[in-house]
């Protein structure tokens, strides 16, 4: 961590506004708003204890728990024994810096109880930064086991210089714009089971520090991290580990992963080198690879997707069904096939030339597939010549599909390559049961009387054309964006 130790730095309590504060001088919502409980001078009869409702209140969080503190005046300092500070966004949204650092110092000053179960924290701390180590100090004296810190309002990364090298009760740390260099002597944070890193710049040598040290962890996110370079996933002796999430890591270029016991992976950003020793236990994977532009346009990679043969979930960008299309690789056969998926996803993304080609020959390697999910949002088909040169090979290469019993379309707008896909589907899909359409949201001009002419091929099919406000069908477990920009 980026600095080892700090002496705790002791804040002026400073006079806090009651309009800052709520009713009584002990909450955040301005006086005389009503929060739905009983008055002060009428308090309920809950045939409870004071100190058991004291202890109940301590697991609300913060804001909730200086609302339910107004129920009784014995209860009127339950809040200080609150649990979870929760000082989020949402928060800090409608506090400046100073009237932001006055609620957070006053609870502070105030909190009795023993244990701090959670501290969310979102604001810049520039200037103040004595301040934001006192609370994070005391958080940790209190044995935090949940740990949220959000300097994205910052200009520059923060400096945590709090030592994390003896912490045994975090399980949970979440660090945004932050500075993180873990050397490899670091020994610490044994308890943590989940680490989301975002807007960090962040060595691959700390995180194998990560992984040799935390052996409960069982979830690596990272998030808009750059300097990464080339990521080794070293976990054979992780029991526990389940989820790795990469999401737009500028300057990752390499992804080596030994992960036995790992059932998720996300992956979004550029086309980058995987490698594959063990991931005998991977069950879903999120594979959103980017357009890629000018003269390095296509990766031309299968290697990679043999290893996920296996995985009976799958969400993938239409850049990678384009960057594997047999045409460019008439000198090699593709060897990938997914013999296991069950559930596919498919994100149809513009500045790529995906057509029904692309489409049909992906789904030749899926012989189990039994739900198909594709996500037109925004998606226009480009590459006309390309489309009908293309069409010819669809329409001579007859595949059934045995087992696909569910299809459905999202932003569905009846365009013609629209169509000629959605009649592809029915033709091959010989025991399909439901195929959804969802319209656009927007721009709702399209003609429904196609509907009428399908004629699919499997007895059982019902076709359904939905309004995305009345959609209450089936979803695919996987969204298209999983981590917030």
């Amino acid at each position: 961590m980026a600095a080892l130790g700090n002496e705790n730095q002791t804040n002026q309590p400073k006079k806090i506004k009651r309009e800052n504060l709520g009713a009584c001088g002990s909450g955040f919502l301005p006086s005389g708003t009503d929060i739905g409980v009983n008055s002060v001078n009428q308090p309920p009869s809950f045939g409870l204890p004071d100190d058991i409702l004291i202890n109940i209140f301590s697991f609300l969080p913060i804001k909730e728990a200086i609302q339910a503190s107004t129920v009784s005046p014995k209860l009127k300092q339950s809040w200080f024994f609150s649990r979870i500070l929760c000082f989020d966004k949402e928060f800090a949204k409608r506090h400046t810096q100073n009237g932001f650092m006055d609620i957070v110092n006053h609870v502070f000053d105030h909190h009795k109880g023993p244990n701090i179960d959670t501290f969310s924290l979102f604001f810049d701390p520039t200037g103040v930064e004595d301040a934001v180590e006192n609370w994070i100090q005391i958080s940790i004296d209190k044995g935090v086991e949940v740990l949220d810190l959000n300097f994205s309002p910052a200009k520059v990364p923060y400096k945590i210089t709090t030592d994390f090298a003896d912490i045994e009760t975090i399980k949970i740390l979440k660090l945004c714009r932050c500075e993180l260099d873990l050397l490899p002597t670091f020994k610490g944070l044994n308890s943590l089971t989940i680490i989301v890193l975002k807007r960090i710049d962040v060595k691959a040598k700390s995180i194998e520090t990560l992984f040799s040290n935390c052996l409960s962890l069982e979830t690596l996110e990272l998030i808009k991290c750059r300097k990464i370079g080339h990521l080794r996933i070293l976990a054979q002796n992780l029991k526990r580990f389940k989820a790795l999430k990469l999401g737009d890591c500028l300057g990752l270029c390499q992804i080596e992963i030994d992960a036995p016991s790992m059932r998720s992976m996300y992956y979004s950003g550029i086309f980058i080198l995987f490698t594959f020793d063990e991931i005998s236990h991977l069950e879903d994977v999120i594979l959103n690879f980017k357009p890629l532009r000018g003269m390095g346009k296509f990766f031309r990679r299968d290697d990679f997707l043999c290893d996920l043969s296996h995985i009976p979930l799958l969400s993938a960008s239409t850049s990678l069904l384009e960057d594997l299309s047999p045409a460019f690789f008439r000198r090699r056969t593709l060897r990938f096939n997914f013999w296991n998926l069950r559930e596919l996803q498919l994100f149809m993304e513009n500045g790529v030339h995906c057509n029904l080609y692309h489409i049909a020959y992906f789904l030749k390697k899926c012989p189990l597939l039994e739900k198909l999910f594709i996500d037109l949002r925004g998606f226009i088909f480009e590459g006309e010549d390309t489309w009908k040169y293309h069409h010819e090979i669809v329409e001579r290469d007859h595949v059934p599909f045995k087992y696909l019993e569910f299809i459905k379309m999202e932003r569905f707008k009846f365009e013609a390559h629209e169509l000629e896909m959605m009649h592809y589907l029915l033709e091959h899909a010989i025991v399909l049961k439901t195929f959804v359409l969802v319209g656009p949201k927007t721009n709702r001009s399209y003609a429904r009387s196609h509907i009428i002419h399908l004629f699919p091929v499997s007895p059982l099919a019902k076709v359904f054309f939905i309004d995305p406000e009345d959609d209450d069908s089936p979803v695919p477990k996987h969204t298209r964006t999983w981590f917030e920009a």
